[in-house]
């Protein structure tokens, strides 16, 4: 029976010697800290030890931009539909105040659907800032 020794006998590769991880670093932190991590880490796109060296040796952490840009894209969808509602309710408004019938409680809706609009857009302006600041870490 022959004996095989040469080194592809199958499996994964083997990694050169700068390539591989050898050392182990362990921490211990409150479970809120831990939660707060992985929840950091996957918003990353990264695993908790990636996240955790970038972080550690002062590496730039790139965010999952398909994260943000969902994030965006619901509250664009949000603020969108707040701003045609205001249109139609304005739209009605105007019509009922021709013919001298606008009640008051479509003046309240009016101004409520309006602040919904605001706080909307506020939203959108603190995804924004977000954004920025990540972007120019």
């Amino acid at each position: 029976m022959k004996i095989n020794n040469n080194k592809n006998k199958g499996g994964r590769p083997l990694l050169k010697e700068n390539e591989k991880k050898d050392a182990l670093v362990k921490i211990y932190c409150r479970i809120s800290e831990k939660e707060a991590i992985v929840k950091a880490a996957r918003s990353a796109g990264l695993t908790v030890s990636d996240y955790a060296k970038k972080r550690m040796l002062g590496e730039k952490v790139v965010l999952n931009y398909g994260d943000i840009f969902k994030e965006l894209h619901v509250i664009g969808t949000e603020f969108s539909r707040a701003g045609n509602n205001i249109n139609q309710l304005a739209r009605h408004a105007n019509s009922l105040n021709k013919v001298g019938k606008l009640d008051k409680s479509i003046a309240d809706s009016f101004n409520l659907l309006l602040s919904d609009y605001v706080k909307k857009n506020e939203e959108i302006r603190i995804v924004l800032r977000k954004l920025t600041r990540e972007l120019t870490k």
